[in-house]
């Protein structure tokens, strides 16, 4: 169990994809079916675990795609995932709802920050049920440069929030993102976490000492 302070933080700021739900089946499944149709010279070399914490747009872009072609890449693979949220293609990590319901209970703000489009984030949100419990939500859509940029977690950071803040991260992307707004990270489901950040092993580390 980790030693940390967890109860100083009054606002809490989520990554969706990966932190709290385990959604890399989905997107991988979007990704490939978008691919596919395009051409199988990419899908054949393509790891969606590379992109991990990555918008679409960007994922696209280093892909290659511009202008049209990349805006419509973009529009099919988010169909493609959000038809896959609905047929039940997400889950919800272990112990990530009670997380939320106790800092909700306990009078902590929680918001999600991700670099999911709003559509895909209010989608995965509702699906699963969490969405009453969550205060804002700060995507892609709000921004002009995804994760490893700050950019997100500093439009967050401009909103009336009550400090201090933490942030809750998965991927290497994320964790940069957050670092790179000055916020102490908290970092899960690693396969080996980064210098600087909060490792935890589970949500439970955090619910038993709030």
């Amino acid at each position: 169990m980790t030693c940390h302070d967890f109860n100083k933080y009054k606002t809490w700021l989520f990554d969706l994809d990966g932190t709290l739900v385990d959604s890399s089946y989905a997107h991988r499944l979007a990704y490939h079916e978008t691919l596919n149709n395009r051409t199988r010279q990419i899908i054949s070399d393509f790891r969606y675990d590379d992109y991990k914490g990555w918008s679409t747009e960007e994922v696209f872009i280093s892909l290659g795609f511009r202008d049209y072609t990349l805006e419509t890449m973009i529009k099919i693979k988010q169909e493609y995932y959000r038809k896959y949220v609905t047929l039940g293609k997400i889950s919800i990590f272990p112990g990530a709802t009670e997380l939320l319901e106790t800092l909700v209970n306990t009078g902590r703000t929680v918001s999600i920050v991700t670099g999911s489009s709003r559509a895909s984030a209010t989608l995965a949100l509702d699906y699963l049920g969490i969405r009453p419990m969550i205060t804002d939500l700060v995507t892609t859509d709000d921004v002009k440069q995804g994760k490893p940029a700050p950019d997100l977690y500093r439009y967050a950071l401009s909103k009336r929030i009550t400090q201090p803040v933490v942030a809750v991260e998965d991927s290497l992307a994320g964790v940069y993102a957050a670092q790179n707004a000055q916020l102490p990270v908290v970092h899960v489901h690693y396969d080996s976490f980064l210098p600087g950040t909060i490792p935890i092993d589970s949500f439970d580390s955090i619910i038993e000492v709030l």
